[in-house]
């Protein structure tokens, strides 16, 4: 029920969007024939939402290129939507003639749309301590999730990204999933970057992973020297390092992006085998099932997913309440700790407004209990 509820209530959303800025814009601008404006922004929301499947299925260029420009068009749209209710709000006190309240929108929004073009571009860096029991020695873990190659970005902002990594000089590297989004990105010069990472790298699939072809994308990975970590673990300095591929938490939970599989965290994290007296990561890339993680005693889960409690404004403000309980940052479970990263990719709409991308350093250090 909820599968089919969700995108219904998308549509409505999209539908009332589409409506309100055609006529209440139109009627500002003094356009008499407002048709137009809702064919052109019903045209861009459809191109928008097409290309956003096709990118995935199909191994063109231009429909990378169409997913780009009908992403950016639409953000423009949605923040008309939005300067438009805000001056709906102030219009008893502004006063502000029809036509001139039209363009200051339009100009507002499109400003607005620029500096989210703009921010979706550049990446932060941020180290956060994390305490863990039983840790042999300091380790220092660097996180790159959610890189979303494709019609959005491409090899030189992954080589930006490679060059900050390897500037904060981590002792392993966890990438929780979406490596890329698109078909026609599935090259070996496009990923080339991930072979100059001096650390190693460990990687769990994301829900856009499974969309393309993900076992090129897999194998285009492990010519980098990326190690694919498909429902297994593996040891660094005693540290388990555990990766789950993108599945539901269980059986009875509604996941907005099925997977393609059966499997739930549920029932694959019991078969890993973790120690649970030896301290241990888990990499997954939505940060659910955190219940059986707590209950398999993993120390720290590491997710993506969120893009920072939904990429733009006012998502930012309702996916926390309405999606993400744990949208960015780092949180205590129980007896486990849960690192929620915003990412350094976009997805839909080329923009971030409310979020930063960020790449992570995790210092982990031994957790001293009282004897």
């Amino acid at each position: 029920m909820a599968t089919m509820l969700v995108p219904l209530l998308a549509l409505l959303a999209v539908t009332g969007i589409v409506a309100y800025v055609g006529g209440r814009l139109g009627s500002l601008l003094g356009v008499r024939r407002k048709c137009y404006l809702y064919i052109i922004a019903g045209g861009i929301i459809l191109a928008a939402l097409t290309t956003s499947q096709l990118t995935a299925s199909q191994d063109s260029l231009l429909v990378d290129r169409a997913y780009f420009i009908s992403g950016l068009l639409l953000g423009l749209i949605f923040y008309v939507f939005i300067w438009l209710l805000i001056f709906e709000l102030l219009r008893p006190l502004l006063r502000i003639p029809a036509r001139a309240t039209g363009v200051t929108v339009v100009l507002l929004a499109a400003l607005t749309t620029g500096y989210g073009v703009w921010n979706a571009y550049r990446f932060e860096t941020r180290i956060i301590e994390v305490t863990v029991p039983e840790l042999d020695r300091p380790i220092d873990v660097a996180v790159l999730a959610d890189v979303q190659m494709g019609g959005h970005r491409g090899r030189p902002y992954l080589e930006r990204a490679v060059a900050e990594i390897n500037a904060l000089d981590p002792d392993i590297i966890v990438m929780p999933g979406d490596l890329a989004d698109s078909t026609a990105i599935l090259k070996d010069e496009n990923f080339s970057p991930l072979a100059r990472l001096k650390a190693p790298a460990y990687f769990a699939t994301g829900n856009h992973d499974t969309y393309i072809d993900e076992k090129r994308l897999l194998a285009i990975a492990e010519k980098q020297g990326v190690q694919i970590l498909h429902n297994q673990v593996v040891s660094v300095d005693g540290l388990q390092i555990a990766g789950l591929d993108y599945m539901k938490s269980d059986d009875e939970a509604f996941d907005l992006h099925p997977s393609q599989g059966k499997a739930t965290i549920e029932k694959m994290l019991p078969t890993l085998g973790l120690d649970p007296i030896r301290p241990s990561i888990l990499i997954h890339h939505s940060p659910v099932g955190i219940s059986y993680a707590n209950k398999a005693g993993v120390d720290l889960f590491i997710a993506g997913h969120t893009h920072g409690g939904g990429q733009i404004f006012p998502a930012t403000v309702l996916a926390e309440w309405l999606v993400f309980p744990y949208s960015s940052g780092l949180y205590r479970v129980g007896k486990m700790q849960l690192f929620v990263s915003p990412g350094i990719g976009t997805f839909m709409l080329p923009l971030r407004i409310g979020t930063r991308n960020e790449l992570t350093l995790l210092r982990l250090r031994r957790e001293h209990t009282p004897n």
